[in-house]
């Protein structure tokens, strides 16, 4: 059990997320959410180069990432339907996203323990489900956890998976209550926790960044830049396009862009959270628009927290929870030797 290779996967909307653990090395992932049916390459060197982002499944090979965007001509993320668990496009990401860690040289995935999420919507109908499918396409142990769990795991448990003490319980020894709220593409996840309890009946959602990629494609398409949602997805967080060669500012076009946006997410929090806000310890924020929606939240509540690289969260909570999980197992292990020792002494 100790040298269980252990993964934990986001398969968001937009993009894979991911990081794996194995003989102490931690691998991060990140690839689009974009899959395209497979063409002939080129050239051998080509064919090489693709292999890695080319997944086959019985419906037929497709590439994946970036891959599917630049040779595929894939304009737009999967978006994972309500249905996504049951569809092609989520066996083609997941099983990429094992490709991809093999040959990044991640060790024993044939054997690891995985974890994998759901948008907060889609958890309480697919979360069995999602993990009978996860089990039957990799043939792991899967369990599979919220997006917004992800993020509050991330916070209240180490690097290793153990608890941290001040984030469990406050200076009197009660228990610490969290909201969370996890800013993604194509939605927004909510979630609140009373003092270590998950209240289920509290999650909620509400809309994403990416209407505000629609606005901005409007917005550029306007002044006759016409752009993919690929490529708008990207400009909407570099703030900036390539023009005859030039990098062009666009900050003011992506603010007015993203500022109706905003406003409607500011507005879920303040109904979800609102009668909450002054009991809790604080108010974890985090995911792709994370930092779009720090300033306008922390002016209502000065206890949000913008959580370390945001857009990775999710997966890094995966992950510190899959490692407790091991943890428990190898204190499991030992004390059963322990009483079997023990047994074999009076014996």
């Amino acid at each position: 059990m100790r040298d269980t290779t252990i993964v934990g996967i986001d398969v968001g909307r937009s993009a894979v997320k991911a990081f794996a653990y194995a003989e102490g090395e931690k691998f991060p992932l990140v690839f689009p959410s974009l899959v395209a049916p497979a063409i002939a390459a080129l050239d051998e060197e080509s064919a090489h180069q693709l292999e890695p982002e080319t997944v086959t499944i019985k419906s037929g090979r497709f590439y994946t990432g970036e891959a599917a965007r630049l040779y595929g001509g894939a304009e737009h993320a999967s978006g994972l339907t309500s249905d996504w668990v049951h569809n092609d496009d989520y066996e083609i990401l997941l099983r990429s996203a094992i490709k991809r860690f093999g040959a990044m040289g991640v060790p024993g995935l044939d054997s690891a323990y995985l974890v994998v999420g759901t948008p907060s919507d889609l958890f309480a109908a697919e979360r069995t489900s999602l993990e009978k499918r996860t089990a039957d396409i990799c043939g792991l142990e899967t369990r599979s956890l919220s997006q917004p769990l992800g993020v509050y795991l991330s916070h209240v448990l180490s690097e290793i998976g153990t608890p941290v003490i001040d984030r469990h319980r406050d200076e009197n020894g009660r228990r610490t209550s969290y909201a969370v709220v996890e800013v993604g593409e194509f939605d927004t996840g909510f979630m609140i926790v009373k003092e270590g309890v998950h209240q289920v009946g509290r999650d909620d959602i509400g809309p994403g960044i990416s209407e505000a990629v629609r606005n901005l494609q409007i917005a550029l398409r306007a002044r006759k830049h016409r752009l993919s949602l690929v490529e708008c997805n990207e400009a909407l967080r570099t703030r900036q396009i390539k023009v005859f060669g030039q990098y062009e500012d666009i900050t003011n076009d992506v603010l007015t862009a993203i500022a109706p946006v905003i406003n409607k997410i500011v507005s879920k929090a303040t109904m979800v959270i609102g009668n909450d806000a002054k009991s809790i310890d604080g108010i974890l924020l985090a995911g792709g628009g994370a930092y779009a929606t720090y300033h306008p939240l922390r002016d209502i509540w000065n206890h949000v927290v913008i959580l370390e690289n945001p857009r990775m969260s999710v997966a890094e909570g995966y992950l510190r929870y899959a490692k407790s999980v091991m943890l428990k197992r190898m204190r499991q292990h030992s004390g059963n030797e322990m009483g079997t020792n023990n047994a074999e002494a009076k014996s």
